[in-house]
């Protein structure tokens, strides 16, 4: 990947190239992502990162757009050869790109004064008057527009630049509170500019306790943990509870007998020898690591009759594998017992708040998370604009509401954005950041976070190929142990 490197002592980043690759994209964002840390704003970053991604793809696909045009002879001007130079574009293979002339450019300048960051996107395709006016439209609508559903009713044409991405983006930069005027663009004089003025003082989804309404009641009219459950969690209060008296109660409950030998014979806790009874399994558990069993399968069981089952099975699925991996991370990094196994717990529990979003709006929720594929880009990045707060801050407040610790409640909140956590859930947080590229690496899949250098540098893996040096040693582990 392109190496951009951050800018120190309020200096700003500047880069200018013909095109930019996928790769180059990416690493530009990963400086905004530090540069917002280090503004104490790292819980912006996916919208952040989502607007700058969808500028800076607008400004390579018009070069390109320009170049195809060119190079077949059509006059952009004629509505005639725009149609057939659009079809030549949506035809044009990755594999054998139109060249790239001298003149080309894509120019990205991030900036910061005393009251805001500034963005700037320009390259060298100036726009002609359909062009402007379907920016224009978009960016409009952009202010009309209430939710994503919306959107999706209304927005048929995603073919161009000007498309589905610039209404949402103008939609998230509503949302954040960019005040009018925040988002320019013009297009003379051979060029095009975006400008973004983000305020300092902007405060994000994750730092407001704002909830709707609506969401609220929809936490509230979640049950709390069945009865057995919060009786073996006021056991636990006391440090001499009997071992043999517990697993004569867990065995009462065939499914959480199950839920506490898998425990046992998971990545946290995982010996040569396979764990088959329940006296064994809560010796090696513990009580810190029932605790943590009890909260997670105490919340499974609280939603299992208030949502379908399809979509819990899901998300339990997605939220188990990105457990094991940071647990398994913990342990390669030689990470402190009390650490993985919150991180384990909290990783069982971190898209709990995705289970409400999907399950009041289903179809919204299911299109936004293919348009994000679409767009390389995090549905958390606009998951606002379906709820008017992202799932992690949901998911936080449920765990309020199962009375379920507050360091797990923390992991839970900032799990997308660890280096703002409070410093008890921050290596926990971490672990479950790291471990969804870990799950891209070893399991496929689209791609949900972007990395953050500092995570990285904390775990000593901000070296070249350290990650993937990392993934590799997972997956000797997980082959030894399947073998």
């Amino acid at each position: 990947m392109e190496d951009f490197v951050v800018p120190q002592d309020g200096q700003p980043l500047a880069v200018r190239a013909p095109t930019l690759t996928p790769e180059q994209i990416e690493a530009l964002i990963a400086v905004l992502y530090q540069m917002l840390v280090d503004l104490g704003k790292e819980e912006l970053h996916d919208q952040v990162s989502f607007c700058l991604r969808e500028l800076l793809e607008n400004a390579v696909r018009a070069n390109q757009k320009r170049r195809t045009f060119r190079h077949a002879g059509l006059d952009i001007l004629d509505p005639r050869d725009y149609a057939k130079g659009i079809e030549l574009l949506r035809e044009e293979s990755a594999d054998s790109p139109v060249p790239i002339d001298d003149a080309d450019f894509v120019e990205v300048r991030i900036e910061r004064n005393a009251n805001n960051l500034i963005l700037r996107i320009s390259n060298s395709a100036q726009m002609v008057e359909v062009e402007r006016q379907r920016v224009a439209q978009r960016l409009t609508a952009s202010q009309l527009y209430e939710s994503f559903d919306e959107v999706m009713e209304q927005v048929e044409d995603q073919s161009e630049s000007a498309g589905l991405g610039l209404v949402m983006l103008g939609m998230i930069l509503r949302r954040l509170g960019v005040p009018d005027g925040g988002l320019q663009f013009s297009s003379e004089n051979g060029l095009t500019l975006f400008e973004i003025t983000l305020p300092l003082d902007l405060v994000s989804d994750e730092e407001s306790d704002n909830l709707t309404d609506a969401i609220l009641h929809e936490i509230e009219s979640i049950p709390q943990v069945p009865q057995n459950i919060q009786s073996l969690r006021d056991l636990l209060r006391n440090p001499d509870v009997d071992y043999a008296a517990l697993a004569k109660l867990i065995r009462k409950d065939p499914a959480l007998t199950l839920e506490v030998l898998r425990m046992a014979n998971s990545a946290v806790y995982r010996r040569s020898q396979r764990v088959d009874n329940c006296e064994t399994a809560l010796s090696l558990l513990g009580i810190r690591g029932l605790r943590g069993i009890l909260d997670t399968f105490g919340a499974r069981k609280a939603l299992e009759n208030h949502y379908p089952a399809q979509l819990l099975e899901r998300l339990w699925k997605h939220s188990m594998d990105i457990a094991e991996l940071a647990a398994s991370i913990g342990r390669q990094l030689n990470c402190s017992e009390s650490t993985i196994e919150i991180a384990y717990v909290s990783g069982l529990l971190h898209d709990v708040g995705r289970i409400i979003l999907e399950g009041r709006n289903p179809d919204a929720y299911q299109a936004l998370q293919k348009f994000c594929v679409q767009k390389q880009a995090s549905p958390a990045a606009a998951e606002n604009l379906i709820a008017g707060v992202n799932h992690t801050r949901i998911g936080s407040r449920m765990a309020e509401h199962w009375n379920l610790p507050e360091r797990l409640v923390q992991a839970i909140r900032y799990s997308r954005a660890p280096l703002s956590a409070p410093k008890a859930a921050r290596e926990s947080a971490q672990l479950i950041f790291l471990a969804h590229p870990m799950a891209r690496r070893l399991r496929g899949g689209s791609k949900e976070y972007d990395i953050n250098d500092t995570v990285l540098a904390s775990f000593g893996l901000d070296i070249p190929g350290g990650l993937d040096e990392l993934a590799n040693r997972i997956r000797n582990s997980e082959q030894k142990i399947s073998g």
